[in-house]
C-alpha cells in the first residue's frame, strides 16, 4: 500500500511539473506584445471611441489573440491579467510609429487570426510610363505596400481633346482580404493601341486636357 501511495505522489508531481513545463513553453512560444511607448490605452473594442479599460505601461508585455490592420493603426487584442470583469482588451498602435514591438508572429498569419481592413498604397515615381504597346505592360516600376499578397489588374483609357489625344493606365490592386486601391498614371505607347482595346476616360471622370499641346 506504502509503494503504491509512493507511486501515486511520484505521478502527481510529474504531472504537475509536466503541466508547469507545458505552461511555461505555450507563454513563451505566444503571440505576444511589449509595450515601448510611455503609456498606451487598453480600449473594450478595436477603436478609438470605446470606452478605456486601462493604460499599459512600457514594457509590459500582454499575450495577443487577434490583430486587424487599418490604414493609420494596427490594433491587438490582449489577454488581460488582472482585469476580473473583462478577459480582453484592445491596444492599438500606429503603423508608421508602433507603440509595440511583436513577438512570435509568424503563428498569427498561419492561425488567420489578423483582420486586415488596410487598403494598399500604390506609388511610382514617373508622370508618364513608357512601354511598346498595350501587350507589354508591366507592374514592375510599381512600389505596392500591403501586409498581405495581392493581386494587380489594369485597364487603359483615351483622353480625347480638340488637338491632341493622352492615354491613362489605372492600376488596381485587390488583396487576399478583398481592400482594394486605384491609381491612374499617363502612359505613352510607341504603338498606339486600337479603340476597341481602350476605354474612354470620360466613363470614369471628365477629360482636363492638360498634358502636351
Amino acid at each position: 500500500m506504502k509503494k503504491f501511495f509512493k507511486l501515486l505522489l511520484v505521478l502527481l508531481i510529474l504531472f504537475g511539473v509536466y503541466k508547469g513545463v507545458r505552461k511555461y513553453l505555450e507563454y513563451k512560444n505566444a503571440w505576444k506584445i511589449v509595450i515601448v511607448e510611455e503609456k498606451v490605452n487598453i480600449r473594450e473594442e478595436a477603436t478609438i471611441y470605446s470606452n478605456k479599460l486601462g493604460e499599459a505601461r512600457r514594457n509590459d508585455v500582454f499575450i495577443v489573440k487577434e490583430k486587424v490592420l487599418e490604414n493609420k493603426y494596427v490594433w491587438y487584442k490582449i489577454v488581460l491579467k488582472d482585469d476580473e470583469e473583462h478577459t480582453y482588451g484592445w491596444i492599438s498602435s500606429e503603423r508608421k510609429y508602433p507603440y509595440v514591438k511583436e513577438f512570435n508572429a509568424k503563428k498569427a498569419k498561419e492561425d488567420k487570426t489578423i483582420t486586415d481592413n488596410a487598403k494598399p498604397v500604390i506609388k511610382y515615381d514617373e508622370d508618364v510610363y513608357h512601354t511598346k504597346d498595350i501587350n507589354t505592360i508591366t507592374y514592375d516600376h510599381l512600389r505596392i505596400t500591403d501586409d498581405s499578397k495581392y493581386t494587380i489588374t489594369s485597364e487603359i483609357y483615351k483622353e480625347t481633346c480638340p488637338s491632341y489625344h493622352q492615354y491613362w493606365i489605372v492600376y488596381t490592386v485587390t488583396d487576399k482580404f478583398d481592400n482594394k486601391a486605384t491609381k491612374t498614371q499617363a502612359i505613352a505607347f510607341e504603338e498606339e493601341p486600337s479603340d476597341d482595346d481602350v476605354k474612354d476616360l470620360t466613363d470614369i471622370r471628365s477629360a482636363t486636357c492638360t498634358g502636351k499641346q
